[in-house]
């Protein structure tokens, strides 16, 4: 579906930020620059969404923080199901699978891993633990074993200067271990670092294609990855409250509107959204170029 076509339908899936907490120091993470500290989502504004909720067909947990380090987490899973969630993750926290999928509603776990040499995740991430990583890996490869229930999976990978020689070797353990996916994605504030090792980025990724192909793995390219989720714009409610219409405009700070203070109802009917459903974050944005040029000479 295209982005200007995907933009009129009110979207049925919301990106929830559900804690700031988080257990690494990510080179490219925000959270130092925005200054803030450690926060779960208060129970008072979970009680306000929670009957809003109904509305979306999709929940994604994603934030500055690490999800599993949101101590209400299984909680949101199992007292919502009819909701689908998608959970993203850096994999380094112990994940109960039976006690999380009990409603069989995790559609998808999305595990973020930046390198898998220790050396290179100390320069880009500080304090991941590989064994870690592993450990809930093969914690997952036993839940399936013995419950015979698939959830789809995701290796997500953020390009940076420390881990481009460590991109087909994602690929391969991708496979290795049962990935359904593996995204690359590129670094929101650092598109410097993209244009000046563009061609090498490119010729990393073609072959890691290749390879992702050989291999049977769905493989999404950075270059051409589109913001349409299903046939909607993701959404993106903060900690405290504030709405985004996407991710380029929670990134420069442009909410549409305070979850406090208007339902999500009346937020897509605002003056705010209405603009974004003509594109005006979508002309100027730097996450995903490829979106952008249906609206340039508009």
């Amino acid at each position: 579906m295209k982005l200007s076509q995907a933009l009129k339908n009110q979207p049925k899936v919301l990106s929830l930020e559900v804690t700031t907490r988080c257990n690494l120091d990510c080179i490219y993470c925000t959270k130092k620059a925005k200054k803030i500290g450690d926060i779960d989502l208060s129970a008072e504004l979970l009680e306000k969404i929670s009957t809003q909720l109904e509305q979306f067909e999709r929940i994604i947990v994603c934030g500055i923080g690490e999800s599993f380090l949101y101590p209400e987490i299984y909680n949101l899973v199992q007292g919502n199901k009819a909701q689908k969630f998608s959970i993203v993750t850096n994999g380094t926290i112990p994940i109960d699978y039976k006690r999380l999928n009990a409603n069989g509603n995790v559609e998808m776990l999305i595990f973020s891993i930046d390198a898998l040499e220790q050396e290179v995740l100390n320069q880009i991430s500080g304090r991941y633990k590989l064994e870690s990583l592993l450990r809930n890996l093969d914690e997952y490869d036993k839940y399936y074993k013995e419950n015979k229930v698939k959830i789809n999976r995701v290796l997500n990978c953020t390009l940076n200067e420390h881990n481009l020689k460590e991109i087909l070797k994602l690929v391969d353990f991708a496979r290795q271990r049962g990935f359904g996916t593996i995204h690359f994605s590129f670094p929101r504030g650092n598109e410097k670092f993209i244009d000046d090792n563009q061609q090498e980025i490119n010729n990393i990724l073609k072959c890691a294609a290749k390879k992702a192909a050989e291999y049977g793995l769905y493989f999404a390219d950075p270059y051409t990855t589109c913001c349409v989720y299903l046939k909607w714009v993701t959404p993106y409610m903060a900690i405290n409250g504030d709405v985004f219409s996407c991710a380029e405009t929670l990134y420069i700070d442009k909410k549409v509107g305070n979850i406090d203070d208007m339902s999500f109802s009346d937020i897509w009917l605002s003056e705010n959204y209405r603009a974004f459903q003509n594109g005006e974050a979508c002309k100027e944005c730097k996450f995903l170029s490829n979106c952008r040029l249906e609206f340039k000479d508009k």
